[in-house]
């Protein structure tokens, strides 16, 4: 059995003491000094339409819980230091609302704003307010508001404060029972040291949200196979008010036709996303792979991490680059006034990667356009792309060559050389090249002989004439025969002998000046004069021997040439045969009236299978020699007789039927002259040819050549004299017998 004694009695007493001046000390310390034990929540007022902020004493916000009781003092309110488990709803509604962010369904709130939209959400999801803002019964009148009417902070303020409110109390009850809040970012409920308070909801402090990223390449199919396109050092940074975070990406690449691929933080390969503090950034791409666009910095917002299904996760969109080409060439001739396509005209079109090329013919249409499509390809490899992406072309090299030009103009032989990739830098488009050409021009020469002696034809006229333009112009030989307007230049006198008359082309030979002019064909392109280009533009030509004195007698030429290509049309020697002309006159009496004198013509280089009219005249030799006209009953006697040449060569008896009165007694020579189309070919007016010339005396006929008809009575007498002398020979014999 123990015994107390009076010492172990006062010690007892002692600590009792102790312990109650501990008690009664710790309870009458000052609050500052107690912050381990006791959380302090201030009232920080409001202004206008707003509601009341509240913050402990550590600068961290506090909503009010509990709509029906006193709120928290200016002066302070002390709560109890360990808080209570909430809600997933009311955290998720913290985390999505202020102080977390002030971006809220789709808009970036003030500050004020975000609050007080965070404040109603949270009474409305406790039941002090319905979704339109109505205080419930449950409210009680702490709002100095009816219930079943709107407080003033709901009237007085926008329908998007009301409306964002509900917004974020639907999306807080749909997505909170899934959701998985870290413990850290969950929301505390502090309750108050006295009843007549309400608790008080603290946000939590540093919330993060969670960002992952995917890139995804975009090749058009047709592309996959090409070498254009480069993987390789693809990285990433994060901006945030246009300041680097500090924070970036890698590419895991994969095999280019594997379009999806993993990220993953640079720092931290154990994961592929990374965490951030809520709000919006920019993706900026530090290294685009080759061959692509550039990704566009767009502003992305990552809301407060709220589970799995809360990772914002972002894909990168890298499209391929492409050259795209419409109208690749455009095929013109360039005028004065206006610009004319040309068809018909092929290129070789190469393009190359650096691993492979591919190769094609393309030909110009209607339009002067040539585009990259199966309607322009006359032969080659495949195209890149067909329907609505024809015309496509990845990056490399492309070349264009003229290999055929359009009919009529000169080739345009350059090679012309593009690098798509450097182009891409500028523009997804290729630029239409333009690539003009010139008409074909040549200058034209020939000789000009006589076909029989081969002796050149000096001051010959000639019309020469576009056939499909009508342009005309006169031109000469020279003293020696020849034409080449290649010796002079073209604007020396430019067609200068068009402004001749016909009588002065006639007389060619009397003007040699009209060989030092030059010559221009200008139409269809109204091409201005060119010394150093040929004087005669593509197409076909007429060139027409005009008659005049220096080829009278002979053939006339009229021959068509076509101008193909750059240089000379060489027509060469062009032989002039003199139209030959031989007559024989006879003459026959028809009856004791009439006689008809027949001139047999023989003609020589006569065009054939033509029609001629030949002209036959008569002249009278008078006693001095001298010719006159024939005239019947008082008029020249002349008569026109149509030749038809099937031959170069031929001969042809024309009649004359002439009254013997205008005949006897006289010497009459017959004129001939041989026509087409009353243009005069050839003549034969000689009145010293005989045998041409016929005589006639009176009731005789006495010619000087050619048929004499006194010949019977000559013969008839010697016959009679011969005879006569045989019988007398007889005769004699016989009486000599």
């Amino acid at each position: 059995m123990k015994t107390f004694t009076h010492n172990n009695s006062f010690k007892s007493f002692a600590l009792i003491l102790f312990a109650f001046i501990c008690i009664i000390f710790i309870g009458f310390m000052p609050r500052i000094n107690a912050e381990s034990e006791t959380f302090i929540i201030y009232d920080e007022g409001h202004e206008g339409n707003y509601v009341s902020k509240y913050k402990t004493q550590n600068d961290m916000l506090a909503y009010c819980y509990d709509a029906d009781l006193a709120p928290a003092r200016k002066d302070g309110t002390a709560f109890q230091a360990t808080p209570q488990e909430v809600e997933p709803e009311v955290s998720y509604l913290l985390l999505h609302g202020y102080p977390t962010t002030t971006y809220i369904h789709g808009t970036n709130f003030s500050t004020d704003d975000a609050f007080l939209i965070t404040q109603v959400a949270l009474w409305m999801q406790r039941g002090f307010m319905d979704e339109n803002g109505v205080l419930t019964a449950k409210a009680g009148d702490v709002f100095s508001t009816t219930v079943g009417e709107k407080p003033y902070f709901v009237k007085n303020n926008s329908a998007a404060i009301l409306d964002s409110a509900r917004f974020l109390v639907h999306e807080a009850n749909e997505k909170s029972p899934t959701s998985e809040i870290p413990a850290e970012m969950r929301a505390k409920l502090y309750i108050p040291e006295h009843d007549a308070y309400q608790r008080m909801l603290v946000a939590p402090n540093d919330p993060w949200g969670r960002l992952k990223l995917l890139k995804k390449l975009e090749i058009p199919a047709t592309l996959e196979n090409t070498e254009s396109y480069d993987l390789d050092k693809v990285e990433f940074e994060i901006y945030k008010d246009d300041k680097p975070t500090g924070k970036s990406f890698k590419i895991n690449m994969k095999s280019k036709n594997d379009l999806t691929y993993t990220t993953y933080d640079k720092d931290d390969t154990s994961h592929d996303y990374i965490d951030l503090a809520p709000g919006f950034y920019k993706i900026v791409e530090k290294n685009v792979p080759e061959g692509f666009e550039v990704q566009n910095e767009d502003s992305i917002y990552v809301p407060a991490y709220t589970g799995p299904d809360s990772t914002t996760t972002y894909t990168i969109v890298n499209r391929a680059k492409v050259i795209q080409t419409d109208v690749l060439i455009k095929k013109v001739e360039k005028t004065k006034e206006t610009i004319k396509p040309l068809a018909g005209a092929q290129f070789e079109v190469k393009h190359s990667d650096g691993m492979q090329s591919r190769t094609w013919i393309l030909t110009s249409d209607d339009h002067g356009e040539v585009k990259l499509d199966a309607a322009h390809l006359i032969s080659g490899d495949e195209l890149y792309a067909s329907g609505d992406e024809a015309g496509m072309l990845p990056l490399g090299t492309l070349t264009i060559k003229e290999i055929k030009a359009p009919a009529g103009y000169a080739l345009q032989d350059k090679l012309y050389e593009f690098n798509l990739t450097e182009l891409s830098q500028e523009s997804k488009e290729f630029k239409t090249l333009t690539i003009e050409n010139e008409p074909v021009r040549s200058n034209l020469k020939f000789e000009k002989k006589d076909g029989n002696s081969q002796e050149s034809l000096a001051y010959v006229p000639f019309r020469l004439t576009n056939k499909e333009t009508g342009e005309s112009h006169i031109i000469f030989t020279d003293a020696k025969g020849y034409f080449d307007s290649s010796t002079i230049k073209h604007t020396e006198r430019t067609n200068a002998n068009d402004a001749l008359n016909m009588s002065e082309v006639e007389k060619g030979l009397e003007n040699p000046g009209n060989t030092q002019c030059g010559l221009w064909f200008s139409e269809p392109h109204s091409t201005p004069v060119q010394d150093d280009k040929g004087s005669l533009v593509y197409g076909t030509y007429i060139l027409e021997e005009i008659r005049g004195d220096t080829n009278r007698g002979y053939e006339l030429i009229n021959l068509t040439f076509d101008v193909h290509n750059e240089g000379v049309v060489d027509l060469g020697e062009i032989l002039n045969w003199k139209v030959g002309l031989e007559t024989n006159l006879s003459a026959k009496k028809e009856s004791e009236e009439q006689y008809v004198l027949t001139d047999h013509l023989t003609y020589t280089n006569l065009p054939e299978n033509n029609e001629y009219l030949v002209r036959t005249t008569f002249v009278v030799i008078g006693e001095n020699g001298d010719p006159e006209q024939l005239l019947v009953n008082g008029e020249e006697f002349s008569q026109t007789t149509k030749l038809i040449s099937n031959d170069r060569q031929g001969s042809v008896d024309i009649q004359c039927e002439i009254p013997k009165e205008y005949l006897m007694g006289k010497t009459v020579v017959a004129y001939e002259e041989i026509y087409k189309e009353n243009e005069l070919l050839v003549s034969h007016k000689n009145p010293h040819d005989k045998n041409q010339t016929v005589t006639f005396e009176s009731e005789k006929i006495i010619p000087k050549t050619g048929f004499d008809d006194r010949m019977p009575l000559v013969f008839g007498s010697a016959v009679s004299i011969c005879a006569i002398a045989l019988i007398y020979i007889y005769s004699k014999r016989r009486n000599v017998w």
